[in-house]
């Protein structure tokens, strides 16, 4: 572009970028004019210094110095001295084998997806003796460094998840812990949600709940759930992409997590996860607990998820139980074995075959080892 009244004005001058077709410029970061040597000058990030003779309207980069350190800033005309042009570049510098430099200082922004260009991760590179990165082809092969180390910072923490068994992909985080920040200055116990916050003090989800007492084991109780139930449970790794230099409640960052079950589209990060069903059927220990059928009675539209107005569970069972069920009118409508059973719990699809049952009133019978045979009532409203 050009312009001849001070800016007022552009035109477009040419479509050449380079008069060899050697490709597209990158952001120009500056221009300036030589008059001595009468042309202009332009510092273009990642690529190089390009010019052009004053009056024509290709560039060219040949027969002028390139830097080493294309990450540049601005360019402009020496005013006196050996050199012609000073150069500003960002990220460079001359580096001292062995230092330790942040990765992220490390990529080329404007070729990096916005999203990854800051995080850190406490990832830290150093280099031994030899280019990283050689400009003359001739030389690729001999100028290179022997070898590189990475430090890297752990995760911030853990995420403790869980979602029921209608909706498994619809998890809610239950527990956090900071491994940089332990959370030692929450009051109260596990079963309570209702922590005392101390001011300053990171006190997140239920951090109370977590168990350290076994060396190399974290352990993390759940009491909010119920029994006969089916649950899904992931744990996660998080972190907020920085080193842990400012403690969490000052930072601006969101979490990052881990993935918590296979295409979580919710993590930069997918991998392999720990995804898992667990279905609470706790073993009966308890042989003067009453053996009960739930939900009863059973309604059309209500109970449990993915299968309302048609499962029931009975429960308090003792090992090895079986169960009959019958009508008033003593038609057995069900003969259930101990295949059936999980843990104290035995669940039952209410159908007489491929039938679902009718509303009424239902007879069962629980036949368990060495115990004498129990007998209630299950009603069921369609």
């Amino acid at each position: 572009m050009k312009t001849m009244n001070r800016g007022l004005n552009w035109l477009s001058e040419g479509d050449t970028v380079f008069g060899d077709g050697a490709g597209t410029f990158n952001l120009v970061r500056s221009v300036i004019l030589d008059t001595e040597n009468s042309r202009y000058v332009a510092a273009i990030d990642n690529v190089g210094v390009a010019w052009s003779a004053i009056g024509t309207t290709t560039w060219s980069m040949a027969g002028i110095a390139q830097p080493k350190i294309k990450t540049v800033n601005a360019l402009m005309k020496a005013g006196s001295g050996e050199f012609d042009y000073w150069l500003a570049s960002y990220g460079g510098g001359t580096y001292e084998p062995g230092a330790q430099v942040r990765l992220k200082d490390t990529i080329i922004r404007s070729v990096t997806e916005p999203a990854y260009r800051d995080l850190d991760f406490g990832l830290e590179i150093s280099f031994e003796d030899g280019a990283v990165r050689s400009d003359d082809p001739a030389t690729v092969e001999i100028e290179h460094t022997d070898m590189f180390y990475l430090t890297l910072q752990d995760y911030q923490g853990y995420a403790v998840w869980r979602s029921t068994e209608d909706e498994p992909e619809d998890m809610i985080v239950l527990g956090l812990f900071d491994k940089n920040n332990p959370e030692y200055c929450i009051e109260g116990y596990c079963g309570d949600i209702r922590h005392t916050l101390i001011p300053n003090c990171y006190a997140d989800k239920r951090a109370a709940c977590f168990d350290f007492s076994t060396p190399g084991i974290i352990k993390f109780f759940d009491n909010d759930v119920y029994d006969g139930f089916v649950y899904n449970y992931a744990v996660t790794t998080f972190d907020y992409g920085n080193t842990a230099t400012a403690t969490p409640i000052s930072l601006a960052a969101n979490q990052l997590f881990s993935s918590r079950y296979p295409g979580d589209l919710s993590t930069p990060f997918p991998g392999r996860t720990n995804f898992k069903e667990f279905r609470v059927n706790i073993l009966q220990n308890d042989p003067d607990k009453e053996i009960f059928v739930f939900p009863n009675p059973l309604r059309q539209g209500a109970g449990f998820p993915n299968h309302e107005g048609e499962m029931v569970k009975f429960s308090n069972l003792p090992p090895n139980s079986h169960v009959k069920v019958y009508t008033v009118n003593g038609d057995q409508v069900a003969d259930l074995g101990p295949e059936h059973q999980e843990g104290h719990n035995l669940t039952w699809i209410t159908k007489n075959g491929n039938e679902l049952l009718a509303s009424g009133v239902y007879i069962y019978k629980v036949e368990m080892v060495g115990e004498d045979d129990y007998y209630g009532k299950l009603v069921i409203i369609r």
